[in-house]
């Protein structure tokens, strides 16, 4: 890949810091960062009323949107002439391995969720899920692990991935086929035209820009304090915690710190570098933590749970992704509709859509060259399955340990971030379990790594499209320095439950626009059709 970082020297955040768009995609973060400092009690409950607003008021449309994104892109792919056509033109050719690609595709998207939910959501759904409610399962029985599964399949698989998948074909079909920005508001252009070219496209540019530093800000804030302890426990390193067990102060800002300095490093190398190579550790990393954990635990069982868990998922595949529940006055109907509240919708507004336009755009970014069929394989199909296993395995075993008595209760009891840490002690013997920690520490930074320079990138990428140096050197640690700076007083004021309510709020404009992104690339298809039956010329 040739995106490379320009010299240090260069202009190229002083001038990203004089367009419109770079004040007006800071008014947004600044606003509810102040707010949080002055007002923190006050903001919060503002916010999470407002969120809970949405999840109460909305449910249908936050279902059926990601099912609409999910439909979407299997339709496309599907389609025989539309799905071998190139997200770039005839002679462009990919420009890293299929392993490099989907290995930056997974850890963009997928970041500390394998580790954080791989393990916590499974053991969750042993104790309730809609099939328990419904009494189609026994709560914490063995005839209870396929439906549990399935239920994590629910949040994790092709439905959370197609959001990712239908912002990034948008942007790639439209950018790398007219050699245009990769931006959303380029995205648009077939079904805008030239609005796209005035306010209009600057305000969606902003809209952009303000969700991808709020996401770095959550992701962030949700893994600091986990990696903190994570850290401490497994190589004793008690001095980093307080006296109950938490991360102290000072210690998540040095993990924060630390975390940013060796993103900005993976993001100033570019692509072809830093950030494919670490998206490559991760892959690596990964794949032999799911080895060892097949090996470690009951190698027959484990692949029991993965067929007939995935086997569910795709038999109810259609309820899963249209089924809401609401309140109907009756003890189970109302226990379906708040347990679809409290994961569901929590799942889909505050993670997958508010996500979706900053990892849309990586995947874009990384996409040229690789035709539909390939992209909607790469970015919905193959990290789904993986994301499956990898769920399987780890929260199956978990599972297991808890079912036999091993556990005895200590991996439910244990925090959503401990809880793959707990069992590893369980797994495997001191020394082993010691080593297997220690490699699941490394793998929760390099993915909160890839996670935040994926996110500079697209920063740089929607504010540079006309500076023509997306990832210069000082733009880089410009933004760093600035999210590093914000982070640090959000971990003095605690301020990220509000951002985390307002990233809720946000799923509401952002699975709008996702929608007019899907009504978008039908334009743009449709048109290269009528156009290429005109011409008699092969698209």
């Amino acid at each position: 890949m040739s995106d490379v970082v320009g010299k240090i020297g260069d202009d190229a955040w002083r001038a990203q810091a004089m367009t419109p768009v770079f004040v007006g995609s800071c008014v947004l973060p600044l606003i509810l960062i102040v707010a949080t400092v002055s007002l923190p009690t006050v903001t919060a409950e503002f916010l999470n009323r407002a969120g809970d607003f949405y999840l109460a008021k909305f449910p249908h449309w936050i279902v059926w949107s990601v099912s609409l994104f999910l439909v979407c892109t299997m339709l496309v792919a599907a389609l025989p002439h539309i799905g071998k056509r190139k997200l770039g033109l005839a002679d462009d050719r990919p420009q890293t391995s299929f392993f490099s690609w989907f290995s930056m595709i997974f850890g963009a998207g997928m970041g500390v969720g394998l580790l954080t939910w791989g393990v916590a959501e499974p053991l969750a759904g042993m104790q309730n899920n809609p099939d328990v409610i419904r009494g189609l399962a026994t709560a914490g029985s063995s005839q209870n692990m396929p439906s549990a599964l399935k239920w994590t399949y629910a949040h994790w698989g092709l439905a959370g991935w197609a959001g990712y998948a239908i912002v990034g074909l948008a942007v790639a079909y439209t950018g790398h086929r007219q050699r245009l920005p990769l931006t959303i508001r380029t995205a648009l252009l077939p079904l805008f035209g030239n609005a796209m070219k005035g306010s209009l496209g600057h305000f969606i540019d902003m809209v952009t820009v303000a969700a991808t530093l709020l996401c770095i800000l959550q992701i962030l804030g949700f893994a600091l304090e986990e990696l903190v302890m994570c850290i401490a426990l497994t190589i004793d390193a008690f001095w980093l915690l307080e006296a109950d067990g938490s991360a102290k102060v000072e210690s998540k800002i040095g993990a924060s710190v630390f975390i940013m300095a060796f993103a900005a490093a993976s993001a100033i190398s570019g692509i072809g570098r830093g950030v494919k190579w670490v998206s490559n550790a991760n892959m690596l990393m990964s794949i032999v933590i799911l080895v060892i954990m097949l090996m470690a635990g009951s190698f027959m069982d484990s692949l029991n749970a993965l067929f007939f868990s995935v086997s569910g998922y795709l038999m109810d595949l259609p309820t899963l992704l249209f089924q809401v529940w609401t309140k109907d006055g009756t003890e189970i109907g109302d226990k379906l509709q708040a347990w679809q509240g409290e994961w569901t919708m929590y799942h889909w507004a505050g993670w997958w859509l508010a996500f979706s336009p900053f990892i849309g755009i990586f995947l874009a970014k990384v996409s040229k060259g690789r035709t539909i069929r390939q992209y909607v394989f790469a970015t919905v199909v193959l990290p789904a399955f993986l994301t499956m296993v990898w769920m399987s395995f780890a929260g199956g075993n978990a599972i297991g340990l808890e079912l036999d008595g091993t556990a005895n209760g200590e991996l439910i009891r244990a925090g959503t971030g401990q809880k793959i840490f707990s069992m590893v002690e369980y797994l495997f013997v001191e020394w082993a379990a010691t080593v297997v920690s220690i490699v699941l520490v490394l793998l929760l930074i390099t993915y909160l790594t890839t996670t935040i320079d994926s996110a500079v990138i697209v920063i740089n990428t929607v504010l540079g499209q006309e500076l023509h140096s997306a990832t210069s050197r000082r733009s880089v640690l410009g933004w760093t320095a600035v999210l590093t700076a914000v982070m640090i007083l959000l971990i003095l004021l605690d301020g990220f439950p509000s951002i985390r309510s307002a990233m809720v709020v946000s799923a509401a404009p952002i699975s709008l626009l996702m929608t007019l992104l899907c009504v978008s690339l039908g334009v743009a298809i449709y048109k290269d059709e009528t156009a290429a039956k005109l011409t008699k010329d092969p698209i």
